[in-house]
């Protein structure tokens, strides 16, 4: 028995720009290339590409922001100031690295908070609850996406509206809460197709489909999957084909239908490597591995699975790397290798049991059942 990672899609905070036939992208390079002048209008267009690079290409997102940083020192510009640290602190997060995303980010909230800049103020407190999501750290993740839900309502900023209710979503999902999930689903997908947010339509059906998924209704569940993956492919949305690739292929999974699941999945890590979403890569490899668990590929299951744990230790993801552990213990498990099989048990649930995740402390503790089961120790197999 192993565990499988449904990825739910965070929005992250965004907010849209909508241009002719040519990606925003094109757009605003185009713009910035016309533009020579280094005055604040540069500077809100390195921060725009900085945004609308969040799909395609982390990195050169990060360059435009470090440029738009520079040169509001330079003007004393501090509403592109607090922009231009808050797409460095998305950069920092998109890496893994939410010591830093959080330092930024946090320097980008007191900035807006000085100049009184309510609309900037809600997007970094949305910002901070994402990496706490990251971090497993629910009560936090909750307190600020709600004080940004507030916010949003007071200056009547529906597409704020729709980002906030739908990580509240996330965070409930995560927390088992389905019907409160649910509800904030509800709520904000209605918002986002009033404003014909068609981004944000994608996320919300996605994350749809995975309560559907969790409650066992896989047929439902791949029918808003599917949705959501056509929506992102005709608008070239890299990240959204990842999460919605990796979902769709969990459904395969479930079914038992490995060939297509690792389709799906292929298919999502290659997305997630060319975006460069740290993330995500990891969350692919552990469910890759899992498939070859499934297919007694051992061997193939621990070169991806120990690939997967080098890098969740290096960006300290705590629960992939729980999932991981977990993971490879189930390998050694099913190779009789009880020793190693609960070594690596105790370390997914010392982690596990540290950043509160309930569902794989659970897990933990059916896996080790079973090897005291398969070692006739009835006693401790009952126990746990």
């Amino acid at each position: 028995m192993f565990k499988q990672a449904t990825v739910t899609f965070l929005l992250f905070c965004f907010h849209s720009l909508l241009f002719g036939q040519i990606s925003p992208t094109d757009s605003l390079e185009n713009l910035l290339k016309q533009r020579n002048q280094k005055d604040t209008a540069r500077i809100n267009l390195l921060n725009k590409l900085a945004y609308e690079l969040r799909r395609t290409d982390y990195v050169k997102g990060y360059h435009y922001a470090l440029e738009a940083d520079s040169l509001s020192d330079k003007l004393n510009y501090r509403k592109g100031k607090a922009e231009s640290l808050r797409m460095i602190g998305r950069y920092f997060r998109s890496e893994g690295n939410y010591k830093k995303a959080l330092e930024y980010t946090q320097n980008a909230l007191k900035i807006n908070e000085e100049i009184g800049y309510m609309t900037g103020i809600a997007y970094c407190l949305g910002d901070i609850s994402a990496v706490y999501v990251f971090q497993n750290n629910y009560t936090l993740a909750i307190e600020y996406a709600q004080k940004a839900l507030k916010i949003a309502e007071e200056i009547h900023d529906l597409y704020q509206m729709s980002l906030y209710l739908n990580n509240l979503g996330v965070i409930c999902e995560r927390m088992g809460d389905y019907p409160q999930a649910i509800e904030f689903y509800q709520k904000g997908l209605k918002i986002a197709e009033e404003i014909n947010d068609r981004y944000s339509v994608n996320a919300y059906l996605g994350n749809i489909g995975i309560i559907h998924a969790a409650q066992g209704n896989y047929p439902q569940a791949l029918e808003y999957y599917q949705k959501s993956l056509q929506l992102c492919e005709e608008s070239n949305d890299q990240r959204g084909i990842c999460y919605a690739s990796a979902n769709i292929g969990e459904v395969y999974s479930k079914q038992g239908n490995d060939a297509r699941a690792l389709e799906f999945f292929q298919k999502a890590l290659e997305e997630a490597e060319k975006i460069g979403d740290k993330y995500m890569v990891l969350s692919c490899i552990n469910l890759i591995g899992n498939i070859f668990i499934k297919q007694n590929n051992f061997a193939l299951a621990l070169t991806y699975l120990h690939k997967g744990l080098s890098g969740s230790e290096e960006t300290g993801t705590q629960a992939i790397t729980s999932q991981i552990l977990l993971s490879i213990g189930t390998v050694y498990k099913m190779q009789s290798d009880f020793s190693n099989a609960m070594d690596y048990y105790l370390k997914a649930l010392k982690i596990s049991e540290k950043i509160g995740e309930r569902k794989n402390i659970a897990e933990i503790y059916m896996n080790s059942g079973s090897v005291f089961l398969k070692q006739k120790n009835y006693k401790s197999a009952l126990e746990y």
